[in-house]
């Protein structure tokens, strides 16, 4: 079945004791890991000499395999763990980091939990692969950050963030919060002569997912390179339209940006904005001389259960409308439903970034109307999330999305995949596919129409190139 859900209760597949000795050489078999750190879920992908592996985590079927919940557990003795058993910790680790990169406890917190996961990397693929028993190897890492556009701080702040979790794994016995401590309170030029710096790199998770679809499949377009990008995240919604191409005699290629929208419309907002405008009923009916003590008693424990429902990130696939929500009712509010308030917010986040490409004179009006869209995220294949991004505009024609670009298997993971996922789950794969197939493109502001360089020999992005 696609589309599989985030297990909350699950088994891992390898023992992370069992990857703590990274065995590095700078001199030995290359093998490049792109992490996507996503708000519920993480997914890694690991090219190697030979193919592009995809790293399952847990044991079961599907693409829920690949999906390990951003989720910190911790052990009676103080000793964190991925595994599910153990008490849950921390299960907003990517949400705090986004609301202040700079604190320090959620960096450390984003460490522990980093750590684990790339101990789970290096334990599975010993077991999984015979070739490298005993092999000492050179990593390299590259971590997907959440700006959409060429922001040097952000890329600092992660790109740190992926190194210090790296020595933090490379210690030895279980991870403690004094221990990952120590690692913030150093230096990093400290941890030279474990493993440079420069192994580790990070790049924009929009470019990352346009990268690994261009790799994947070639683009035989009539758009001139031009993309729309919209990631449908569990926390944000983040909206990019921009442009790739090869630079000649370079062996690279550039992202020109044109126009670019963050907002906070995730699956999980979506779903607690549903569950906010479901508890306000409750609350009125609670006051209610209508409704008798053992009815209002009954309000009271869903009241509790939406309360406890709206602290956690939404794991299942966001359902399509709020009506699904309830069956046998009916209700009624002076109010707007939210998917109509929610929906019209979505259309607007697309049209804003869209129309900013004409209002800032780097697109013409024709190069819009031609502009295809690419969704990507765990909200991707949302029938609510569609719909409202490919509403039409009545009186705006060249607003209107005309194109959309669908993503097909990956090639080059479906050879090596242990546990096989359906063709329209590919998608999930995508960001990690990308970081860890390419290295970071030069990123370029768009300058206005009048003022773009002519740029013949610059060609649109193939597989090839990539």
């Amino acid at each position: 079945m696609a589309g599989g859900g985030i297990l909350e209760n699950y088994k891992l597949l390898s023992d992370e004791t069992l990857g703590i000795d990274s065995r590095f050489d700078d001199n030995s078999t290359e093998i490049k890991i792109g992490l996507d750190f996503g708000t519920s879920t993480v997914k890694v992908v690991a090219k190697t000499d030979t193919d592009f592996i995809a790293i399952p985590f847990i044991r079961t079927e599907g693409i829920s395999a690949y999906l390990l919940p951003t989720q910190l557990h911790q052990r009676e003795d103080g000793i964190f763990t991925l595994a599910s058993e153990a008490p849950a910790n921390r299960l907003d680790l990517k949400l705090q980091l986004l609301s202040n990169s700079q604190s320090r406890e959620a960096q450390i917190y984003a460490s522990i939990f980093l750590a684990l996961v790339l101990r789970h990397v290096r334990s599975w693929l010993y077991c999984s692969y015979s070739k490298y028993d005993q092999e000492t190897i050179s990593w390299e890492c590259s971590i997907g950050y959440p700006s959409t556009d060429n922001d040097s701080q952000a890329a600092s702040t992660w790109r740190e963030l992926i190194y210090r979790s790296w020595i933090l794994s490379v210690q030895p016995g279980g991870v403690t919060f004094p221990e990952a401590e120590q690692i913030w309170n150093h230096p990093l030029k400290d941890f030279e002569k474990q493993i440079s710096f420069d192994y580790f790199n990070c790049m924009p998770e929009v470019a990352a997912a346009v990268a690994g679809f261009l790799r994947n499949q070639p683009i035989y377009d009539d758009f001139k390179g031009n993309y729309t990008l919209v990631d449908i995240g569990s926390g944000t919604v983040d909206i990019s339209a921009f442009s790739f191409q090869t630079i000649p005699n370079q062996h690279s290629y550039a992202r020109t940006l044109f126009s670019t929208q963050v907002g906070h419309l995730g699956t999980s907002n979506c779903y607690h904005s549903r569950l906010t405008w479901l508890k306000n009923p409750m609350l009125e009916a609670k006051d209610s001389a209508d409704f008798t003590d053992g009815e209002k008693s009954q309000l009271t424990q869903f009241i509790r259960e939406i309360d406890k429902e709206k602290k956690k990130v939404l794991l299942a696939p966001i359902k399509n409308s709020i009506k699904e929500y309830f069956s046998g009712i009916s209700v009624e509010q002076g109010t707007s439903s939210p998917d109509t308030e929610f929906s019209k917010a979505l259309t607007n986040l697309l049209a804003k970034v869209r129309s900013n490409c004409d209002k800032k004179k780097v697109l013409s009006r024709d190069d819009i109307s031609r502009m295809p869209v690419f969704f990507c995220g765990g909200g991707a294949r949302s029938s609510f999330y569609r719909e409202a991004f490919l509403r039409q505009h009545p009186n705006i024609g060249w607003l209107n999305v005309k194109k959309v670009l669908e993503n097909d298997a990956i090639k080059e993971l479906a050879e090596s995949l242990v546990i096989p996922i359906d063709t329209r789950d590919y998608d999930r794969l995508l960001v990690a596919y990308g970081l860890s197939a390419v290295e970071p493109p030069k990123s370029f502001i768009a300058d206005k129409l009048a003022e773009q360089p002519i740029r013949e020999d610059w060609e649109f992005v193939t597989k090839d190139m990539i």
